[in-house]
């Protein structure tokens, strides 16, 4: 029996449409009861297992550490352009070492201090080319690798052209990258300033302090603005999508706090693994990540699948 080429597989025909939330079928998550947000919460774990979410990030995390290289090589080259590329390369090693767990700042710590070398070289227009053309494929092709997955965690399936896909990945990870770029300038700066100027004392302390807030909600905004965007459907409303955006920038940053002392205080990985275990370590984050990333996306399509009681 052949299938209906519009119709979705089983598993997915349960999963509410965007307008059936426009439609006001679906209760608004500020009018949820405690007792019906338990519920949510352990069915949207039921579905992170059903739906191999897990596995789905795991494959995020691989094409995203892909591009980790590429990029840095060009965010250098760039720096260099306009300042000294010896200050760029430790002003990103701090950046790195004061945001990243312990195992994923020392690999990217190396990853700089190699690209400062070859920076001293000289980047060359063939090298400059690589170096753009490696990075900007990268991250269409995690960018895509996201769409993907994000499309399983809401049970929908792909309906954009290849074409579409392509231009839309390469859309969000430029965007991505300056936003990435304007959210570090925010939080790094007013502490760098402060520290330059002699800050001392508690505002020295409140100043280092402020920059986990405004991580954190810069963190909330990205989500919800990757779970309006990257699946393949109709735009929500942002009530539906900032839920997600605010759980999956917790998640995120709690398990990132988690691994970073485990990392730090156990030395599990550089016994086990050896030299690799630096590498391990920022696969691990790179994954825990992502897997927070498809979290507040499977909470975000629970909230929007409409009640069963």
């Amino acid at each position: 029996m052949m299938m209906d080429p519009n119709q979705k597989p089983a598993g997915l025909e349960t999963q509410a449409e965007p307008q059936q939330v426009e439609e006001g079928r679906v209760t608004p998550p500020s009018d949820l009861s405690p007792r019906r947000w338990w519920g949510l919460l352990r069915r949207t774990g039921v579905q992170v297992f059903e739906k191999r979410l897990l596995g789905e990030a795991a494959a995020v995390a691989f094409y995203a550490l892909l591009t980790v290289f590429p990029a840095l090589a060009a965010l250098i080259w760039l720096c260099g352009t306009f300042v000294d590329p010896a200050a760029a390369t430790q002003g990103l090693r701090d950046t790195a070492s004061g945001l990243l767990p312990a195992g994923a700042a020392e690999v990217a710590g190396e990853l700089l201090g190699r690209l400062a070398d070859l920076q001293g070289g000289g980047f060359g227009k063939a090298t400059v080319a690589a170096v753009v053309g490696a990075a900007l494929w990268g991250a269409v092709a995690a960018a895509a690798q996201l769409f993907g997955a994000l499309n399983v965690a809401y049970g929908e399936l792909e309906s954009r052209s290849l074409l579409r896909l392509c231009g839309e990945a390469l859309l969000f990870a430029v965007g991505a990258a300056a936003f990435i770029v304007v959210v570090l300038a925010v939080i790094l700066l007013p502490a760098r300033l402060a520290d330059e100027a002699g800050a001392e004392g508690m505002e020295q302390v409140l100043l280092h302090l402020a920059r986990w807030p405004v991580l954190l909600a810069a963190v909330a905004l990205g989500l919800a603005l990757t779970y309006r965007h990257g699946p393949s459907r109709r735009c929500p409303q942002w009530q539906w999508v900032s839920w997600g955006g605010a759980f999956g920038a917790v998640a995120w940053l709690l398990s990132s706090v988690a691994f970073s002392l485990y990392v730090s205080r156990s030395g599990g990985y550089d016994r086990l693994y050896g030299s690799l275990g630096a590498v391990v370590a920022l696969m691990v984050w790179a994954w825990l990540s992502s897997a927070a990333v498809l979290i507040g996306a499977a909470l975000n399509a629970e909230l929007e699948r409409p009640p069963t009681d």
